[in-house]
């Protein structure tokens, strides 16, 4: 049966007015790691769910969503794509050949008497439910829900709505949930506080080490893995050969020599410039400034700028001829923290603008400020300069 009737009845039995025809609809998976994160970026992040009334039903919050998608017309994120479909997790983990929960079919829940207590609990992250739990959908991670069943037989649903909300848009008709029975309304108060404010948030350093060790498992079980987790690994691995550091922010035990406390900047420029120019501009960031804390912004300059020079050059004489040229303005080991501020205050000395907040994007400024001192101490090298709209002032970094 899959799909709620109330669902098909809207947007037809396979979401046609949301996915569009199914012969031009593609797996997820088989688009590029960009183009993913492109129709990401346009999916709605929240969703306003308030306007359904005070106790709406997930099915209509779903539908709401749904609706939200088929209105943005051609911008809508998921036009072109071939959404999976489960009617149920047990038969989902056979599907993806994986593990269900055991489930006491007690906690099963039928979608129709699952509500919102819509004053206690917070809208809808459109956005979290796609790209955290359908385009990852795993039967074996769908953790039961906690609500409170009232006398009326009407469950409410305080901790997992995003949850059970993905299970209902892949089809699955029952979805597990414990629950208090009682008509007091403070449980939904008490048992939302207590999953989502009383509970430590994951860091961003956390988060890539989880990626890191999830990966490694996957490899020794051969499970599938999921692109980013294959990017955690990828850079531990880079980090390794360098020598480099991760660790959270407040970590002050590790000393400064090649520290990296930045690790949701770096997995964001791997995205952005792929593994060339990243691996490249690690190894120059690490081996110039070996004793020094691990500064971020450098990388994101060099990455900035390798996106303008000539490809044909070969890129390891290219590499030695940009850290000489930079060891010749940087020499010290320890001054990591000195190449990105010193360009960044340059620019703002001349030309009144902060560089964290100006019209030209911060890593063009420090990637025309490798520039200059690649063109002064390697001049044999071809430079070619980053792009600089020219409605704005340049600055002329001081040279010996």
């Amino acid at each position: 049966m899959a799909y709620h009737p109330k669902i098909t009845a809207q947007f037809g039995p396979d979401l046609f007015q949301v996915l569009g025809p199914a012969v031009n609809r593609v797996k997820w998976n088989s688009l590029s790691l960009s183009e993913q994160k492109r129709r990401l970026k346009k999916m709605p992040e929240y969703v306003d769910t308030r306007r359904l009334g005070k106790y709406p039903t997930l099915v209509d919050i779903v539908i709401h969503c749904f609706n939200e998608l088929v209105n943005m017309g051609q911008d809508n994120p998921l036009l072109g794509i071939d959404l999976p479909v489960y009617n149920s997790l047990v038969q989902a983990a056979q599907v993806l050949n994986t593990q269900s929960l055991n489930y006491n079919a007690s906690n099963l829940q039928p979608l129709d008497v699952l509500v919102k207590n819509a004053a206690k609990q917070r809208d809808v992250f459109l956005r979290h439910i796609f790209e955290d739990i359908i385009l990852r959908f795993n039967p074996g991670l769908v953790l039961p829900g906690v609500g409170r069943m009232n006398s009326k037989g009407f469950l409410f649903v305080n901790d997992a709505q995003h949850r059970i909300i993905g299970c209902i848009m892949v089809g699955i008709e029952q979805v597990p949930i414990n629950y208090i029975t009682s008509d007091e309304e403070f449980w939904d108060v008490a048992q939302y506080a207590a999953i989502n404010i009383h509970s430590l948030l994951a860091s961003e350093f956390d988060r890539y080490r989880i990626r890191v060790q999830r990966e490694k498992e996957a490899r020794a079980a051969g499970f599938p893995s999921e692109p980013e987790d294959g990017i955690s690994f990828e850079l531990s691995e880079l980090f390794d050969d360098l020598g480099i550091t991760v660790t959270e922010r407040a970590n002050k035990g590790n000393g400064n020599s090649l520290v990296l406390t930045g690790i949701g900047n770096m997995i964001k420029y791997r995205i952005d410039y792929g593994e060339d120019f990243f691996s490249r501009a690690t190894k120059i960031n690490a081996r110039l400034f070996s004793t020094s804390k691990f500064h971020t912004a450098n990388s994101w300059g060099l990455m900035e700028f390798f996106k303008y020079q000539d490809p044909t050059i070969d890129k390891h004489q290219m590499d030695y001829a940009i850290m000489n040229a930079l060891r010749k303005r940087w020499s010290k080991t320890n001054g990591g923290g000195q190449m990105h501020k010193q360009i960044k205050d340059c620019y703002n000395q001349q030309t009144g603008s902060d560089a964290t907040n100006s019209r030209i994007p911060e890593a063009a400024i420090i990637a025309h400020g490798i520039y200059q001192v690649c063109l002064k101490y390697a001049p044999d090298v071809n430079w070619i300069e980053p792009y600089w709209d020219n409605k704005f002032t340049k600055f002329t970094l001081a040279l010996v």
